[in-house]
């Protein structure tokens, strides 16, 4: 299939906006995934340090399979192939 801009230009703006939001929680869960080892270390092992690093899990399991892998990827290699 041969693409034209005008029909490439929607495609474009959801791999943008998607690569934004996978970008923006890799960022959010290394943030929590460090705030629980800094806890760690200072605190010990408490309920503080497992939150953050649950959620800094949660958060990255978000990023990089449930934005990257499942919508980012299929969208690029439809445009990339086509």
């Amino acid at each position: 299939m041969s693409w034209t801009l005008l029909e490439l230009l929607p495609e474009l703006l959801h791999i943008a906006g998607y690569s934004l939001v996978a970008s923006l929680l890799t960022v959010l869960g290394v943030g929590a995934e460090l705030e629980s080892w800094h806890t760690f270390a200072v605190e010990g092992l408490s309920v503080m340090t497992l939150w953050y690093a649950f959620m800094g899990a949660a958060i990255l399991y978000a990023a990089v399979y449930l934005v990257g892998y499942e919508q980012l990827l299929p969208r690029v290699r439809r445009v990339v192939a086509d």
